[in-house]
């Protein structure tokens, strides 16, 4: 027959089996949640959007929302662009702002030179436009933060395009 030990062996197996169950049965529903918010706010369903505004959802969980449609050609992966740009936490906070300190950001998109959520975000824009990225930390600086920014940190960056040049 069976011992105390192997007993409670079994029971304490059961309970780490369902409560683990719970738990991603708990996500799958928190996500599904998610996707049908965000989906709304695509179809423009969600009121918060202007009708100016256009939101999509990359397969990242970059979530990108054009606040002012730009002209001209638009960015592609090794463009040299200029930006002005104002960073926040999902709180408000502002942690940095170019405009702040009246100097754009240059940078050839697709050279790692900047955030990969800024590299995804900014593909399509055109010169004029306004841009607002949410981007997730997996996106941004990760487990590892950096300066004011904490690990895993959701950002918002709110993004002017001033110029693209070919190079």
């Amino acid at each position: 027959m069976f011992n105390k030990l192997e007993i409670v062996a079994g029971v304490v197996g059961v309970l780490i089996l369902v409560v683990a169950f719970l738990l991603l049965e708990n996500r799958a529903q928190l996500t599904l949640t998610s996707n049908s918010q965000l989906a709304s706010a695509i179809e423009g369903s969600n009121s918060t959007l202007n009708q100016n505004e256009t939101m999509s959802d990359t397969n990242n969980n970059l979530a990108i929302t054009d606040v002012k449609e730009g002209s001209g050609n638009p960015v592609e992966e090794g463009n040299v662009v200029t930006v002005h740009y104002v960073g926040t936490f999902t709180s408000g906070q502002e942690f940095d702002s170019s405009k702040k300190r009246s100097e754009p950001l240059t940078f050839r998109v697709g050279a790692g030179n900047v955030i990969k959520g800024w590299e995804e975000g900014l593909l399509g824009m055109r010169v004029g436009g306004e841009r607002v990225l949410t981007i997730p930390p997996a996106l941004a600086y990760g487990e590892r933060g950096i300066g004011p920014i904490p690990p895993n940190a959701t950002l918002n960056f709110t993004i002017e395009l001033l110029a693209i040049d070919n190079d």
